[in-house]
């Protein structure tokens, strides 16, 4: 799997073999999980939001959008890149949401 050319595999992940995708998240969950960890500093709201959860809500968004040909990637650095984003933005849209209305997770202190 290695051997083959980056753009292939994710070419390969886009049409929805199993194979090429599972080598990518193993390949690539490891920077996910590390941005996660670095945007994610605030503890109140690490109480709501799983380090897990947010990993595979990411990867699932972006082969979704592999898949409908949203993403022209040139090589693993833009990938790194656009998943650190993804990450930045899904945190981002989180707080939001948690910090709405009755949901506010500054208030709920348990």
């Amino acid at each position: 799997m290695e051997n083959e050319g980056f753009a292939e595999l994710v070419n390969r992940a886009g049409r929805g073999e199993r194979e090429a995708a599972r080598w990518l998240i193993e390949r690539y969950e490891s920077a996910i999980r590390r941005q996660v960890r670095f945007t994610l500093m605030d503890n109140k709201l690490r109480r709501v939001l799983e380090e897990t959860d947010i990993c595979q809500s990411v990867m699932g968004q972006f082969f979704n959008g592999l898949g409908a040909g949203r993403f022209v990637l040139d090589g693993p650095e833009q990938l790194i890149g656009l998943l650190k984003q993804m990450v930045r933005n899904k945190i981002i849209d989180q707080a939001r949401y948690w910090r709405a209305g009755c949901r506010d997770y500054l208030r709920n202190i348990t």
